[in-house]
Order: C-alpha cells, then structure tokens, then sequence
C-alpha cells in the first residue's frame, strides 16, 4: 500500500523502492502482527532493515527513508497534534515502544538532522494514508501494484547505484 501511495504521488523510483521495503526489517525479524509478541517490545525493525539494504547496494535514497521512517512517526506526532488520531492503533500502540513523540528538542534536531528528513516524513504519510484506505475497502488487491513493476524499479535503481 505504501508503494501505491508512493506511485500515485507521482515519487521518483528511489522513493517508491523504499515505500515498497520500508518494512522489511519487520520480516527479517519475523515479526508480524499473527504473532502473539508482535508490539510486546522494540526490535528497531527499521534499523534491521536499514543495515540489510546497506549491505545489499541500496543508495541512500532508499535506506535513509527505511531507516529514519520511524523517527518520521515520532516527529509528526510531535509536530502536529492531529496527526496522532489518524494513526491506526497498532501504529499508536507502537509509538508508544518506539518512544513516543519527540521532545521539542528532538523536533528540532529532526527538521536539521538529515537531507532525508522530509521525504521519510512523506514516507510515512503514504504509509498511513495507505493503511486508512486498505481499512476503509477503498482500494482493490487489483489496484496495488504489480510484484513485476516493484522488482523492475527495485533493479532499475540498484544498477543506477552500480553505475554511480
């Protein structure tokens, strides 16, 4: 769902990559929400998956947005007060083993911290969007994109690392 909200924005391929595998850490975890001790603690899924883009030749602009997509959830919740009530309630309930909204001096520090700040921020509204649309039945299995179209900008973007 993230990838669609992604694509529908109109996103470059390095950031529909990473809407499309912002969560994969929570698979090499195998955590998932079947699980009876999924949101019991914080495995830092998003640090996870960060090291195992790292590792297999991701550029910065997919694993900057992996990594710092959580941080995006704190500062938003923090940054606008309403944005809170529109998070599902597992992502609430993970927010809070997360660490909550940041401080106003971790606000401060997000919004200089990192020339990826704002598109991990965009991420993160994707992701939610898409998790509001998939609960309200307003989007179809069909209209998600295909596995064959994520592969290809997934590839596209890794030989374009290659070449850099």
């Amino acid at each position: 769902m993230t990838a669609l909200m992604a694509m529908r924005s109109g996103a470059l391929p390095p950031a529909v990559v990473a809407a499309f595998l912002h969560d994969i850490g929570h698979l090499l975890l195998d955590e998932h929400a079947g699980r009876d001790d999924f949101l019991l603690t914080d495995k830092r899924h998003e640090e996870v998956g960060y090291r195992f883009l790292c590792r297999s030749g991701f550029p910065a602009e997919v694993t900057e947005l992996v990594r710092l997509h959580v941080e995006a959830k704190r500062y938003l919740c923090a940054a606008e007060p309403s944005y809170y009530a529109g998070l599902s309630s597992a992502s609430q309930q993970s927010l809070a083993l997360q660490g909550g909204p940041l401080s106003p001096e971790g606000v401060a520090r997000w919004t200089a911290a990192s020339p990826h700040a704002a598109a991990a921020g965009e991420l993160r509204r994707w992701e939610d969007a898409g998790k509001r649309l998939w609960a309200e039945g307003a989007v179809a299995a069909g209209e998600l994109p295909a596995v064959e179209a994520l592969l290809e900008a997934t590839r596209s973007v890794l030989l374009r690392q290659g070449a850099a």
